[in-house]
């Protein structure tokens, strides 16, 4: 008994730790008709869709939703942000179309595991 409550004691932060990193650390994405907002702490960096270059499904999920990858171009150089979509039917959705729409040269992919 004593072993499963030591191993308890170590879990526990060890979970909150990846609870924070998967759920507060990744960057908010949002977006209007022409530009993608990635707030990443308290910078704000505007991407116009024709900037995006890649849209991917990482390999990790909570429950069924996944974390993304976005690739973008910006300052000469390609970026990438992570973020973890809360609804997926009301915000990802809407976002995927209006990429492909103005952009059609983005990838789309899911996680290789690289």
């Amino acid at each position: 008994m004593e072993s499963a409550r030591g191993l308890l004691l170590i879990a526990l932060p060890i979970l909150a730790v990846v609870d924070y990193a998967i759920f507060y650390l990744p960057d908010k994405i949002e977006f209007d008709d022409e530009t993608v907002y990635i707030k990443t702490g308290k910078e704000t960096l505007a991407v116009p869709f024709q900037q995006v270059t890649m849209l991917k499904i990482t390999w990790i999920s909570i429950g069924s939703k996944n974390v993304w990858k976005l690739k973008y171009i910006a300052g000469g150089r390609e970026r990438s942000a992570r973020f973890y979509p809360r609804n997926y039917a009301d915000t990802l959705a809407p976002f995927i179309q209006l990429l492909k729409a103005k952009n059609p040269n983005a990838k789309f992919t899911r996680w290789s595991g690289k």
